[in-house]
């Protein structure tokens, strides 16, 4: 193996090693990597440890690893790092693993998007424009928005959340997304 560095990094006990403890050590690596210049990382699977659910987790906690939580940062931007590939090298044949990836991305930059909102200062993200980003997101990924105005929470009875909206100058939005995969069943059957 060919490289400039090599990391190895604990994941407790072997019998007790899962996907989880995998994401955990995929995000560790990339933290690690990352600040010392790293462009190019390959997280090496040992067999047993190379399953869809693996190499899902492998690549969720990378994503999520390389997480920067600095868009109001005005410090030392232009010293900042970034790895340009990470890949997940897999021992021995093995499936098609290309659905794993794609589901690890999907999973952690839909959690970076979300902290990217939570990070985001109230006077800054109203809930209008929390609404707003919810719908553009929704469109982008084939998903449906529903955003519910202050009259149809009183009709739907949601007083509690109305009465916190009560103390803000901002209107209230409550905002429902909904994914419908083209192979469900037809409403009012049951998944079986």
């Amino acid at each position: 193996m060919k490289a400039a560095r090599l990391l190895a990094v604990g994941g407790g006990k072997r019998a007790q090693f899962g996907a989880a403890e995998l994401r955990k050590a995929a995000g560790a690596a990339l933290r690690v990597l990352k600040p010392k210049g790293a462009r190019s990382i390959t997280l090496a699977l040992e067999p047993g440890f190379t399953g869809p659910e693996h190499v899902a987790a492998a690549v969720e906690g990378a994503v999520l690893g390389d997480y920067e939580p600095d868009r109001y940062k005005t410090e030392n931007r232009d010293e900042r790092k970034a790895v340009d590939s990470f890949a997940v090298l897999v021992a021995g044949a093995a499936p098609s693993l290309e659905q794993a990836v794609r589901a690890g991305r999907i999973v952690a930059e839909s959690q970076n998007f979300t902290r990217d909102l939570v990070s985001e200062p109230a006077n800054r993200l109203t809930p209008a424009d929390l609404a707003e980003r919810a719908r553009r997101m929704a469109s982008e990924q084939g998903l449906d928005c529903e955003v519910l105005d202050r009259e149809k929470m009183e009709q739907l009875g949601m007083g509690a959340l109305l009465g916190v909206a009560a103390g803000s100058a901002q209107p209230p939005a409550f905002i429902i997304v909904r994914y419908r995969p083209e192979n469900r069943p037809p409403e009012g059957c049951i998944w079986g």
